[in-house]
């Protein structure tokens, strides 16, 4: 009885000293928000890692995060939304965790990775910032606009970071492949693109690894016509990275959710370009596609 009034004792002494300690970080932290305001970095950098040390909240780290992105030290910042993440108390603060990981990618000139996490945090904030979308969009436009590479491809395909903060999510990739109208035909701009496909879908770091290529489209047309037109697009990559590395031959998977899946919500050409596309995702689970059509190449 004495032991087990002793150890209620030291819980309640230790729940003071935590609520102490957690009050006297808010207060750090307050301080380095408002260095922050002021363009203070280094200060607020100096309040903040003062708050964690003292009190582990997610916002302490969140900010913290952003401090060290401010000064440029991504390492730093990488880690403080990392641990931001842990002390999460809900899906909203999980996302923006994530896609403030992203942003600091996303800096250092990486666009594959950012363009997972931040895709997913989307799908994972009830209310995503506009900043998160915005972000997402100048990523995916700066991605459409230049030459798919096989480090990039491989760097975004063996994307440890997404499994950080959503562990049973499967790195995955917008191709940037481009069709003609309605219809299965590369455009001419695409076609170089497949060799570099085709090259990092069997590089050595991927080895082993099962893809599903996904093929999507935009809202115009009819929605039986959108599905079988994603999967036949999807299926048309598949046999031309076939003809290139043989060596793929039961890796490859294809299915199609036709319109059901956009990117992005809206109307415009610049809309439909982003939600016509053709995704590989590593070691996918059993695709749910718009009519149940998933056609192995196995």
């Amino acid at each position: 009885m004495k032991q087990m009034i002793t150890f209620i004792a030291m819980c309640l002494v230790m729940s003071s000293t935590y609520s102490a300690d957690c009050e006297q970080a808010q207060n750090l932290m307050l301080k380095g928000v408002d260095s922050g305001k002021q363009d203070h970095w280094k200060q607020a950098q100096q309040w903040l890692r003062k708050s964690v040390d003292l009190c582990n909240r997610f916002e302490n780290w969140y900010l913290l995060g952003q401090a060290e992105k401010e000064l440029k030290d991504y390492n730093a910042a990488l880690q403080a939304f990392e641990d931001a993440k842990n002390y999460a108390a809900n899906a909203d603060e999980r996302a923006l965790a994530m896609a403030r990981y992203a942003q600091v990618l996303a800096l250092q000139n990486d666009i594959g990775r950012p363009l997972t996490l931040l895709h997913q945090a989307r799908k994972l904030h009830s209310s995503p910032p506009a900043w998160i979308t915005q972000l997402a969009i100048e990523l995916d436009t700066k991605r459409i606009n230049s030459s798919i590479t096989v480090s990039e491809l491989t760097r975004a395909l063996d994307n440890r970071s997404i499994q950080l903060f959503v562990p049973e999510a499967k790195p995955q990739y917008d191709l940037a492949i481009r069709f003609k109208t309605n219809s299965v035909e590369l455009l001419a701009e695409s076609k170089s693109a497949i060799t570099a496909i085709a090259t990092a879908l069997n590089d050595e770091v991927l080895t082993g690894k099962q893809f599903t290529l996904t093929g999507h489209a935009d809202k115009r047309g009819a929605e039986q016509h959108n599905c079988e037109l994603s999967v036949a697009r999807a299926e048309a990559i598949v046999v031309k990275l076939l003809e290139i590395q043989p060596e793929l031959i039961g890796r490859l998977t294809v299915a199609g959710k036709g319109e059901y899946e956009p990117l992005y919500d809206g109307e415009g050409n610049d809309i439909f370009k982003f939600n016509r596309r053709v995704e590989v995702m590593v070691d996918a689970p059993q695709p749910k596609v718009c009519t149940d059509l998933a056609i192995s190449t196995q």
